[in-house]
């Protein structure tokens, strides 16, 4: 029995220039292929489609990604990631003494990971497709076994709750915000927003009315007789996203690493 499941994680808010050499290899000759899971997110894999972009990878039998999208910027100008999402396979084919293969498939613009027991015939086989939508703001899934399993997707945070980014002397948090390293008062990163809908979880991170950006750069360069004329468009930017899959229902919340 074949089983299918389709995943789809909907985001809100690379063309390669050359040309063919008869002499030249073909861009499949290039594609990236991995035969060994990662260690940790430093071993990722790009994916990338119009504005998002993609970490791929599989750590300890779980497939994770890290997404990203253009204009993700917060209140403090920061670009934030919008965050990572881990699969879970059960039973799960990729551990153990399971084969496994990642491979980048550039020519067609997706990732393909093979796992499954060395006698294909009676062991459990997994074959999952992951791709950008070019023409719309989402990432698919697609998850093929040759036996019923259990998916578990979940969408992580690590901005749970308003966090002050201290100043450089204690470190380097404010580092990534736009021109606010050396600011003398209070920087605060706003928490994000996740909670289910229909069939789904919806996250997103909203940056707030009173902010320092672009407040703090108008006075520092003295131009606040301009301040009206100068267009504002971090304030109330929203961006996030919608995750959501054929049988998948919300289940819980947790807590982890």
């Amino acid at each position: 029995m074949l089983a299918r499941l389709l995943f789809l994680i909907s985001v809100s808010i690379f063309i390669i220039h050359g040309k063919a050499d008869c002499q030249h290899p073909g861009l499949n000759d290039y594609n990236i292929v991995w035969t060994e899971q990662s260690e940790d997110a430093s071993e990722s894999m790009p994916l990338v489609g119009g504005d998002i972009g993609c970490n791929v990878w599989v750590e300890n039998g779980d497939v994770l990604l890290y997404l990203q999208r253009s204009g993700c910027l917060s209140e403090n100008g920061e670009y934030l990631k919008i965050g990572r999402f881990r699969l879970r396979l059960n039973p799960d084919p990729l551990t153990g003494e399971s084969l496994f293969r990642q491979e980048l498939k550039l020519s067609d613009g997706f990732i393909e990971i093979e796992s499954g027991s060395p006698d294909r015939w009676t062991g459990l086989h997994v074959l999952i497709k992951i791709w950008v939508d070019v023409y719309n703001p989402a990432v698919h899934i697609d998850i093929e076994s040759d036996r019923d399993i259990e998916l578990t997707a979940s969408y992580e945070s690590w901005r749970t709750a308003d966090k002050e980014l201290l100043p450089i002397q204690y470190g380097r948090e404010r580092f990534t915000c736009f021109s606010l390293e050396g600011y003398p008062g209070k920087v605060i990163r706003v928490k994000d927003q996740v909670l289910t809908s229909g069939e789904g979880i919806l996250f997103y991170h909203r940056n707030p009315e009173e902010k320092l950006i672009p407040e703090v750069l108008i006075r520092q360069q003295g131009l606040e007789a301009s301040a009206d004329d100068i267009f504002d468009d971090i304030e109330n930017r929203t961006f996030g996203g919608y995750i959501s899959g054929v049988d998948l229902v919300p289940s819980s919340t947790g807590e982890g690493i």
